[in-house]
């Protein structure tokens, strides 16, 4: 099933770059709806203004990215958003996108970027415990597949928050990611053509 997203920046409403996207697999009419909602939210992160249009069992996607980087905006909408915490070299996390209520782009305690990870009641109290349980062990931060952090817990983490450095792009693609929520299909893209 190709998927298309109708996408334009705030500046130029007329879409200058068409962007197809597959989504593998038979998705459901539910995983449809849910992936429709995931881009809509990511575009309104990166800063554009789009529709999400399902055309002849078809979802359809058209960009005006003149003055924005397509590079990052085909790389926030593909990636798979899939977040999993838990003690270094875990089986099963104990946390995931469930847990997670939000994803903001921060600074660390140093002025560094960061993602600061805001989880759900039911997050908070799992994530207190795994940290509790686990100090002076690593703490393994797995986004698609990634290790991208494994910090030594010093001392449980009761806050309801934790924080991914990382420079400033890879901070706000990770954070407009993860704060719209995992795809519940995978897409690639299919295609990529200039409009007149």
């Amino acid at each position: 099933m190709l998927l298309g997203l109708l996408l334009s920046c705030f500046s130029d409403p007329e879409p200058t770059v068409a962007l197809i996207l597959h989504m593998e697999g038979s998705p459901s009419p539910e995983q449809v709806t849910e992936t429709q909602a995931v881009l809509l939210e990511r575009v309104h992160a990166i800063g554009l203004h789009g529709k999400v249009d399902l055309v002849e069992g078809d979802l359809q996607v058209g960009i005006a990215c003149d003055r924005c980087d397509l590079g990052t905006v085909k790389t926030v909408l593909l990636r798979p958003g899939k977040i999993e915490i838990g003690e270094e070299g875990f089986e099963h996390p104990t946390l995931t996108n469930e847990h997670l209520a939000s994803a903001e782009i921060t600074d660390d305690l140093e002025g560094m970027p960061a993602v600061t990870l805001v989880f759900t009641d039911k997050g908070a109290k799992a994530f207190a415990e795994l940290t509790t349980r686990i100090v002076d062990e690593k703490l393994a931060i797995v986004v698609d597949g990634t290790v991208v952090s494994a910090p030594v817990v010093m001392e449980p983490i009761v806050g309801g928050k934790a924080q991914i450095m990382g420079t400033e792009s890879d901070v706000r693609s990770l954070a407009w990611v993860l704060d719209s929520g995992a795809l519940p299909v995978t897409l690639t893209l299919s295609e990529e053509r200039s409009l007149p």
